[in-house]
């Protein structure tokens, strides 16, 4: 009795890996996710000299994640409520935070993580559970004039990844 316990699952496993046969980790990730409490997000220019944070914003949000494929979703991404008036951290710089929603994004999920991509540019990791998601977001514009950045990191982006943002399924 203790080898079928064994051998079912060595079984399984042996036709997933030889027949191509894909779990699909999508299909757990649809549904609305939202966040428990409002998010800060950082608003980086070098509008006024060195890339730095310039201002911030509380924002709480509401993510609707539908499958797309295996291991690829589309996300909508909505404001629910942002604080007023946004904090300017560097007063000489006096600029806000230009985040519009809805914001349309897609997932790419690997076993334990998805990476987010807004445009082409990944702009996020989460890493997820059942009934969570956590990990940090990261949009750097083009550099035209200077280079602009939002993203929740309160360090300099990339340089720590932190877990500010955080949804739950709903």
């Amino acid at each position: 009795m203790k080898y079928i316990k064994i051998l079912i699952p060595a079984i399984l496993l042996s036709l997933v890996v030889l027949y191509g046969c894909k779990l699909s980790a999508a299909r757990s990730m649809a549904g609305t996710w939202k966040t428990p409490s409002a998010v800060t997000f950082y608003y980086y220019s070098a509008g006024c000299g060195a890339y730095t944070k310039v201002a911030k914003l509380e924002m709480s949000m509401t993510w609707k994640i539908t499958k797309k494929s295996d291991n690829e979703v589309d996300i909508e991404w909505r404001s629910d409520h942002t604080s007023a008036p946004q904090s300017i951290i560097t007063p000489s710089c006096n600029m806000y935070i230009p985040i519009v929603t809805p914001k349309f994004l897609t997932g790419i999920i690997s076993a334990s993580q998805m990476d987010i991509y807004e445009d082409n540019q990944q702009v996020g990791t989460l890493s997820f559970t059942a009934d969570n998601l956590t990990g940090f977001y990261y949009y750097g514009n083009e550099c035209y004039l200077y280079c602009t950045g939002v993203g929740t990191n309160s360090a300099i982006p990339h340089a720590t990844i932190d877990k500010t943002l955080i949804l739950q399924r709903q």
